[in-house]
């Protein structure tokens, strides 16, 4: 689930979860996406209609079949990753080597072309998102893992390791800023560390895995829902 900071929620089409995966959280993903599953994609992705979000989890293999996902369902945002097939969750950003540009560049065209704004996963690497504008893609989402093992250091408390990671994704959200880039988190937030991280200068849009499952069991989905938009609101 993807949320809008201050606005409402942004659906994300997981099509790893639809038509039928039998284990889509143990399954790489071309063992859960086959082309009769467009559609049901597409009915998801047309539930948030028109700021559906997609993730094409394998970029650096141009996946024909994500791009027919990307240009059935026509989302308003595509992010861009650079996990392999066999990869069970993301644990990097795009390093933005020649070869990366190499490959986001016709990726970035092929799915703007769609109308969709692109986004690129990148690690708060300052040098690396110098290279983001290259590609021509929009924004980036911040690969927060570190941040919240930081944030998990602290003893889930906003303290000395999560203000010295906070400096290090400040920095790098500044730069995205001064390029004209848009800027996006996630991974591993909660309710809890997306209060240090709402401070993030630029924060447009953050991305919620199985916290707000989890969160759901509690509260019920529209509960769960409701407090991340008022978390990040700073309500």
């Amino acid at each position: 689930m993807r949320f809008w900071k201050g606005a409402w929620v942004l659906v994300v089409a997981l099509a790893a979860n639809l038509g039928g995966c039998a284990a889509p959280a143990l399954a790489p993903e071309s063992e859960c996406l086959a082309p009769g599953r467009v559609d049901s994609w597409k009915t998801v992705a047309w539930l948030g209609a028109p700021a559906a979000s997609a993730t094409v989890l394998d970029a650096r293999t141009e996946s024909a079949l994500e791009a027919a996902l990307v240009e059935a369902a026509r989302p308003a945002q595509v992010t861009l990753v650079p996990d392999g097939d066999g990869q069970l969750t993301s644990d990097h950003g795009w390093a933005m080597t020649d070869e990366d540009l190499t490959t986001l560049k016709p990726l970035v065209a092929r799915f703007k072309a769609l109308g969709a704004r692109v986004s690129l996963f990148m690690d708060p690497n300052p040098e690396a998102i110098a290279r983001v504008p290259e590609t021509g893609a929009d924004r980036i989402e911040l690969y927060t893992e570190p941040f919240a093992e930081a944030f998990k250091a602290d003893g889930r408390r906003w303290g000395a390791a999560t203000e010295a990671s906070l400096a290090t994704f400040r920095a790098a959200a500044e730069t995205a800023q001064g390029l004209g880039l848009g800027v996006n988190a996630g991974h591993d937030l909660d309710l809890d560390n997306l209060i240090p991280l709402r401070t993030l200068p630029g924060l447009q849009e953050v991305s919620i895995g199985h916290a707000l499952v989890a969160d759901a069991l509690l509260f019920g989905f529209h509960g769960a829902v409701t407090r991340y938009r008022d978390t990040l609101a700073g309500a």
